[in-house]
């Protein structure tokens, strides 16, 4: 949440001249709902099952750059299924900065629902420390502060 993934994303499909998709923005229009009302009305448990199936429909599309959601990397078989079928890349931000990103958007983010100030600092620090095992999984890791697309599309020529 907060690292740049939607806005990176966009810019590096058109870099590549690919389709650019948001998997948090395909499930809302396929189910017809917020993920903040997925999240209240039918638990994590619900989105992170829908969350998975899309992603499988996902891996038979020709190519598209997809920005995931925070959490999707960490749940089920997703990381297995990223790594066999893409090139994941972990846009690195500090817990501080993404903070500083989030502040204004944290009541519509089902996870950081009703934290401000340290708690909500606490709170994206705790998630970033959970999931970082899975984000250090990555192709490749980007420092995340001062990037913009073009630098990513570099360190994904100079992988392959």
């Amino acid at each position: 949440m907060g690292s740049g993934k939607s806005t990176l994303g966009k810019q590096l499909a058109e870099i590549l001249h690919r389709p650019f998709l948001d998997l948090d923005r395909m499930i809302e229009k396929q189910q017809g709902k917020t993920i903040a009302e997925i999240f209240q009305n039918e638990g994590e448990n619900k989105f992170r099952e829908i969350e998975s199936n899309t992603l499988r429909d996902l891996v038979s599309q020709p190519a598209p750059v997809v920005a995931l959601g925070g959490g999707t990397v960490c749940f089920g078989k997703n990381l297995e299924i990223i790594k066999t079928h893409g090139l994941l890349i972990y846009i690195s931000v500090p817990a501080d900065e993404l903070t500083k990103r989030l502040e204004n958007s944290a009541e519509a983010r089902p996870l950081l629902k009703g934290k401000e100030g340290i708690a909500l600092m606490d709170h994206v620090s705790k998630l970033l420390k959970e999931r970082l095992p899975y984000y250090t999984k990555a192709h490749i890791t980007i420092e995340g502060v001062k990037i913009n697309a073009s630098q990513i599309h570099q360190a994904i020529v100079e992988t392959n």
